[in-house]
């Protein structure tokens, strides 16, 4: 029986109305833990300090009552000039999720405001293979330098990315041992570059240890497929929704792990469908429940 463990990346507080995030905003750490509270979650990721005082994180979520869940690292991964810097922040971020005891820690390549696939979303742009191969060359030193901290870093891919497309997913994972590369995939990113998440979730079942629960509407996705309509175009008309609300067939997604699957679900939506980021996690929670039922 799967043991789905849910946790909330609390990015209705950080969505500007133009379709991106602002990761300055939002409330200070304690009311941001009493929201999400408030709204049924008892689980947020984990986004330690970088000046390392993880201690004084954990207190600081343990007095509210809240669990962490695993972090996220992205980076430009295809810059071998910034391959050490990103291996460095990648072993910090694992030392601090295992102090916080995850095992587990997502890893994307970055993206940027002005980036070509922002600006031309989910119809993978410029495809390169020696830009993916030196994109594989640093997520296995930074998989290697993770695994000595006790914890797995997930591939995540992201529409935006030099990793958006369903053939550049796969390149990766052949070319990775899956011992050292888990899959930490996300519902809603999958389906907006045209992968169907169940297929692919059920393909790779054995290879995903945590992920992102997105809820997107596919009408939207498809209608601005092709276009003109950058990344915040999109994302501004309408794409995300809170799970449940949108077009995506999550409890398949869902059903498609393995049974005895105990990871970390994360539930996120970029851009809440509702009128207040409150009610967005409200909503959220509300569909967790739902889905521990299946």
């Amino acid at each position: 029986m799967r043991n789905i463990r849910f946790a909330i990346n609390p990015l209705q507080w950080l969505a500007t109305p133009d379709g991106w995030l602002d990761f300055n905003g939002g409330p200070p750490l304690p009311q941001l833990l009493e929201e999400i509270c408030e709204a049924g979650f008892d689980a947020i990721v984990a986004a330690p300090p970088a000046d390392g005082a993880v201690a004084d994180y954990a207190s600081a979520l343990d007095a509210a009552g809240v669990a962490p869940a695993p972090g996220y690292l992205s980076g430009q991964m295809q810059d071998p000039d910034a391959r050490a810097e990103i291996v460095e922040r990648a072993a910090r971020l694992a030392e601090a999720s295992a102090e916080l005891r995850l095992t587990e820690m997502f890893v994307a390549s970055g993206m940027g405001y002005e980036a070509s696939r922002v600006l031309k979303p989910a119809q993978g742009v410029d495809p390169d293979e020696s830009r993916l191969a030196e994109i594989a060359e640093t997520l296995t030193q930074v998989a290697t330098a993770t695994k000595k901290a006790g914890v797995t870093s997930c591939l995540h891919q992201h529409v935006g990315t030099w990793i958006e497309v369903e053939n550049e997913v796969e390149w990766i994972l052949d070319r990775i041992d899956p011992e050292l590369l888990a899959l930490g995939p996300d519902t809603g990113h999958h389906a907006w570059a045209g992968t169907d998440p169940v297929e692919f979730f059920g393909r790779h079942a054995g290879r995903i240890r945590t992920l992102h629960v997105k809820d997107a509407r596919l009408s939207v996705a498809e209608r601005f497929r092709n276009s003109d309509a950058n990344y915040r175009e999109v994302v501004a008309a309408g794409l995300w929704a809170e799970p449940g609300r949108g077009e995506l067939d999550l409890r398949g997604a869902m059903e498609a792990l393995p049974d005895d699957f105990s990871g970390w679900a994360i539930i996120e939506v970029d851009k809440p469908d509702l009128p207040t980021p409150q009610e967005s996690a409200r909503a959220s929670a509300d569909w967790t429940k739902e889905a521990q039922t299946w």
